[in-house]
């Protein structure tokens, strides 16, 4: 199995060298490979960073990549791992070219799945100390017997990992609206519908902070794009039909 990690980034040339040090500080000896994108920044500095840390620590599975325009995390996630050599049981790993991942978070990772999951969503922390209340990540068992996870209050938090047989499911449209790839809500248009297909038994929670999020990053997508985009976006994701449960 290989834990494959997406993370792509605008503007953010002075988070990356804390992102790329913690993949090269994560525990255990596993299968795991990288690739980092610049989301088509203002300027080359984002890139040229990536470049010259890749010259400084030549790891062979961490990839790195630049597109002039800004498609956006939906694209370059669908187009990785359409195009990356996966098999149905590989993990997709998402990350924020801004954010850091623990150095334990594969081991518990690595754990959930070792106990049958097919997802999980996990705890963070921000660069101030913030990190999510107790209870906070879980789902009463009802919402889990009705699948109802698009009624309650967005859960699943970052790190988002997945099986790639769930990725399978989805379809090119799925990652566009009004025929455009989506620039916001990025997350929640891929785990809602992951939730569905898993159900209680199949989703594996973390909550021990995994992961250092800089939520208060000045070029996220609300700076940008604006809150009525991100509104309408978390509303289509929830007005499409829901995916039944795997048969596997």
């Amino acid at each position: 199995m290989i834990y494959f990690i997406i993370a792509s980034g605008y503007n953010c040339a002075d988070k990356v060298e804390a992102c790329y040090s913690s993949l090269l500080s994560l525990h255990g000896g596993y299968n795991c490979e990288a690739l980092l994108i610049d989301d088509g920044s203002t300027d080359e500095s984002l890139y040229n960073k990536m470049v010259a840390l890749k010259e400084l620590i030549p790891v062979p599975n961490i990839h790195i990549k630049r597109t002039e325009q800004n498609y956006g995390a939906a694209f370059h996630r669908y187009h990785a791992i359409t195009t990356h050599k996966l098999n149905p049981e590989d993990v997709i790993i998402l990350l924020g070219l801004d954010d850091e991942l623990m150095p334990n978070a594969l081991e518990l990772i690595d754990n959930e799945y070792y106990n049958g999951k097919w997802m999980t969503y996990g705890n963070w922390i921000s660069p101030d100390g913030y990190t999510l209340p107790d209870g906070f990540l879980h789902f009463d068992d009802n919402i889990h017997r009705e699948r109802s996870y698009r009624r309650e209050r967005y859960r699943s938090t970052a790190p988002n990992t997945f099986k790639k047989f769930l990725f399978d499911e989805f379809k090119e449209s799925d990652f566009k609206y009004n025929e455009e790839w989506i620039k916001a809500t990025t997350e929640s248009n891929l785990m809602l519908s992951c939730l569905e297909m898993c159900g209680k038994d199949r989703i594996g929670v973390i909550d021990e902070p995994i992961y250092i999020y800089n939520k208060d990053r000045g070029d996220n997508a609300k700076a940008r794009f604006g809150r009525h985009y991100q509104e309408d976006i978390y509303k289509w994701v929830k007005s499409r039909p829901k995916r039944n449960l795997l048969n596997r």
